[in-house]
């Protein structure tokens, strides 16, 4: 027998389900006669920690080479089963060397896997984890810079720019970028040229129902 106020788009019913790992049949099968669906928890950075997410930030300035792109790297391992999501991204080049332009690349099937030629360290935002330890809660994932490389994953964004003017590539909560398991983020300069990259993100671990 059909329900008051049946719900009949699927969608949210799996969502709720995997949001809250729930098991059994739809767990809002109707409307708010019966049951009304909140899960506005969010109040400030501070609690990002206490919904289980760690913040976590780094700068690099990655040298040139002559007659090589310089690029950087921001890479997920596969296999850490964690979820990051990178809030902002500036960068900036040090020429005006043609073409003047980045791009952003994503899934990029040459480095997944490894790192570039040198590593970057990576400061933890909120050291509640660690309290009373002498070291910061270590970034699962992992920021490194490099020369020349071939770059051979799907371009999500080409962005021109002038010599130290700093882009800003988020810039609404929309258009922050998730890293799963085995995603990296790359920049690269389209010339010969220093990079600058500022990069924040969040990072936490997967939920089981959130695997599949």
């Amino acid at each position: 027998m059909a329900r008051f106020n049946e719900i009949l788009a699927g969608r949210y019913n799996r969502f709720l389900q995997k949001l809250f790992a729930m098991k059994g049949g739809p767990p809002s099968p109707q409307l708010a006669s019966e049951i009304t669906a909140n899960f506005q928890l969010f109040g400030g950075v501070e609690n990002r920690y206490l919904e289980s997410w760690n913040m976590f930030g780094s700068a690099v300035q990655a040298p040139a080479v002559a007659g090589q792109v310089t690029d950087w790297q921001l890479r997920n391992p596969a296999g850490s089963n964690v979820i990051a999501v990178v809030e902002r991204l500036f960068f900036q080049k040090a020429t005006v060397d043609a073409p003047p332009f980045f791009t952003i690349i994503g899934q990029d099937t040459n480095k997944i896997g490894g790192d570039y030629a040198a590593g970057v360290g990576v400061r933890c935002l909120d050291n509640r984890p660690v309290k009373g330890s002498t070291t910061t809660l270590g970034a699962t994932l992992r920021v490194s810079i490099g020369n020349n490389i071939a770059n051979t994953g799907a371009v999500i964004g080409a962005i021109s720019s002038q010599a130290f003017v700093p882009v800003n590539f988020i810039q609404t909560d929309d258009q922050e970028i998730p890293l799963l398991p085995g995603d990296s983020l790359l920049v690269t300069t389209g010339d010969a040229g220093i990079l600058y990259v500022s990069v924040q993100w969040r990072e936490r671990f997967l939920e089981d129902s959130e695997r599949s």
